[in-house]
């Protein structure tokens, strides 16, 4: 018998890994983070920059390094930041590690951090 047009492309996509069917939610499995998050002071834009080409390097190193996975600052207002650790390849206390000796942290532009463990269960973003 031949085979559907649509069938045929959901084999497609299937062999290929771009389509999941009839995956259940409950066979989800969850991708566990250590979510850094920052409250940053008023007027951060302008009072960042002595310190901002350091704090970028430490980010890119720990990337490098395949431990931070993803992060950036809320703009409008720009209030605070969240960067998002791979928690299967650094601890909770290097993520602390980091945020005590991150300048922006270390020259009072970040009164208050906190680190907590993150559950993504939906989205594209890979480990």
């Amino acid at each position: 018998a031949a085979m559907s047009r649509s069938v045929l492309l959901v084999w497609a996509a299937q062999l290929h890994g771009s389509l999941r069917v009839g995956r259940a939610l409950s066979t989800v499995s969850p991708i566990k983070y250590w979510a850094l998050r920052y409250r940053y002071v008023d007027g951060m834009l302008d009072k960042r920059g002595p310190y901002r080409q350091e704090h970028l390097e430490g980010l890119q190193r720990m990337t490098e390094l395949g431990k931070c996975a993803l992060g950036g600052a809320f703009n409008d207002p720009c209030d605070g930041a969240v960067v998002l650790f791979d928690s299967g390849r650094c601890t909770k206390a290097e993520v602390e590690a980091f945020a005590q000796s991150d300048p922006y942290v270390v020259n009072g532009l970040v009164p208050e951090w906190s680190v907590s463990e993150y559950m993504a269960v939906v989205g594209t973003i890979k480990p």
